[in-house]
């Protein structure tokens, strides 16, 4: 897809959205972050933590 169609697909969305602040709304429905994502930051974050730090806490 060349740039100014992309740009045109984009600049449509951002019309439509009206986004305010964290409200992401319109993307209801359109995007499954947990499942269209590689990765889970859940696992990343334990990952990460203290092997001392108890679950449920911090």
């Amino acid at each position: 897809m060349d740039r100014e169609r992309l740009r045109a697909i984009w600049k449509r969305e951002e019309a439509a959205a009206h986004i305010h602040g964290w409200d992401f709304s319109h993307i209801r429905g359109r995007c499954e972050a947990e499942h269209d994502l590689p990765w889970s930051y859940e696992e990343l974050v334990r990952g990460r933590l203290k092997r001392e730090m108890p679950e449920g806490t911090g």
